[in-house]
C-alpha cells in the first residue's frame, strides 16, 4: 500500500493497517510527534483506532530538543 509522507510516496509494508503501526515502523514516539491526515490534525490517542489506507496524505513534523 502506498501512502504519501510529507508529499513522498511512501510503500508501507503489507500488514500496517493503523496510523499507530505505521509510526512504530517509523520509530516515531508521539510525545514529540505531531501528524496530520489527510489535512486534518490527527490526535496520537487517535493514532490506535485510525486506519491507513492506500493514497493517504500523511504530513509528520518531528519536535527535537536542543540548543
Amino acid at each position: 500500500m502506498v501512502v504519501r509522507i510529507n508529499g513522498k510516496p511512501y510503500d508501507a509494508p503489507e500488514g500496517v493497517s493503523t496510523v499507530e503501526e505505521l509510526t512504530v515502523l517509523m520509530k516515531l514516539k508521539p510525545q514529540n510527534t505531531l501528524l496530520k491526515l489527510n489535512h486534518q490534525h490527527l490526535p496520537w490517542d487517535q493514532w490506535p483506532l485510525t486506519p491507513v489506507a492506500a493514497d493517504d496524505l500523511i504530513e509528520i513534523l518531528v519536535f527535537v530538543s536542543g540548543g
